[in-house]
């Protein structure tokens, strides 16, 4: 949902322009805030008694799991 519209249409008569820079401006720093507290899941976990090995899984590039194949 785009709420950057309806802000600017119900608070520019009401604290006019600059103030709605300042509410966008509070938007993107708590956006900011936000993401900076959030966590990426656990990867798998080993079974017990099983040694965990940093290399088990083979890791791709996103672009090799995305874009077609040009045989490089």
């Amino acid at each position: 949902m785009a709420f950057g519209p309806l802000i600017g249409t119900v608070f520019i008569g009401v604290i006019g322009i600059g103030g709605v820079m300042w509410i966008y401006a509070a938007l993107h720093l708590l956006g900011s805030a936000l993401v900076l507290g959030m966590k990426t899941p656990p990867g798998p976990q080993p079974e017990p008694g099983e040694h965990a090995d940093p290399h088990r899984a083979e890791r791709q590039p996103v672009g090799a799991l995305t874009a077609p194949s040009r045989g490089l």
